[in-house]
């Protein structure tokens, strides 16, 4: 008589199939770039992170020192290895790293900006705010870098507490790029958690008549209505939305018969209002 042979365990998943893990062909791309350019820090930086957020020590490592080698003077490079201490749980091997990247190149905002954010997560806040003066002293390459590190300042003041200083630090956002609309729609928010409604519809109207198709500020502010309960205004800031939509879809049609392309902003394909909807 036959025996029974045992179920078969279920397969383990692909690397594909997890969500942290990298693409089985991703590092063949990266080496393929980097022959044609060996020192090219984008690269480096894009292939350190994503064995870093794979959870990968030894392939980060291998590609750390291939990055190493390369740019031992690029502040991106150091920046991308101390946030894969950082997301090991390796604070101190994470701060050294930080700390060098900023002796290599003391004027790359990006690295204040990002060692700010882990002190704080820590609940360092008198050495975030340090780092973020010291950002701040650095001037920034691009008002973009600029209003990023305002903004994630002012974000952070407002969880320790101080609207005050956030709204202080957003106007400072502003001054670098007086016609940002991720610093209004930042801005926005923090009115809205501080109960200020009025200023909070002035700056999300303000964002939207700079950038009509823009649909994460559109999703901001319907959830923002309905996060206060006036499902009528939401309705309203939904039906606006759909109406910009058609409308630069309209403008891409006529575009497109006259051989041009109209650029997409912040339109995002699909539906509009899914990521308010889950706020």
């Amino acid at each position: 008589r036959r025996t029974r042979r045992p179920a078969r365990a279920p397969a383990r998943p692909r690397a594909t199939d997890r969500a942290t893990a990298r693409p089985p062909a991703a590092p063949q791309l990266f080496k393929k770039g980097l022959r044609a350019a060996p020192r090219n820090r984008y690269l480096l930086q894009s292939w350190l992170c994503m064995e870093a957020r794979s959870g990968s020590s030894e392939a980060a490592a291998r590609v750390w020192s291939i990055a190493a080698s390369r740019r031992a003077l690029d502040g991106a490079t150091w920046q991308a290895r101390a946030m894969q201490h950082s997301a090991e749980g390796r604070v101190r091997a994470a701060r050294r790293a930080f700390a060098k990247g900023v002796d290599a190149e003391p004027s790359h905002t990006a690295l204040y900006h990002a060692w700010g954010v882990m002190e704080f997560e820590l609940g360092n806040v008198t050495a975030a705010r340090e780092l973020f003066q010291r950002g701040v002293w650095s001037k920034a390459s691009t008002a973009e870098e600029s209003v990023a590190l305002w903004s994630t300042w002012a974000l952070l003041e407002e969880r320790a507490g101080d609207v005050g200083r956030a709204r202080e630090y957003l106007r400072s956002a502003l001054k670098a790029d007086r016609f940002s609309v991720s610093a209004r729609t930042v801005w926005a928010a923090v009115e809205g958690r501080a109960g200020e409604r009025a200023a909070a519809r002035s700056l999300y109207e303000d964002a939207i008549t700079l950038d009509p198709q823009n649909a994460e500020v559109w999703a901001a502010y319907e959830a923002f209505e309905r996060a206060a309960g006036l499902v009528e205004n939401a309705d309203d800031v939904q039906a606006r939305a759909a109406a910009a939509r058609e409308a630069w879809e309209g403008r891409q049609t006529l575009a497109a018969g006259a051989g041009a392309e109209l650029p997409a902003t912040g339109l995002l394909p699909g539906p509009l209002l899914a990521a308010g909807a889950a706020a």
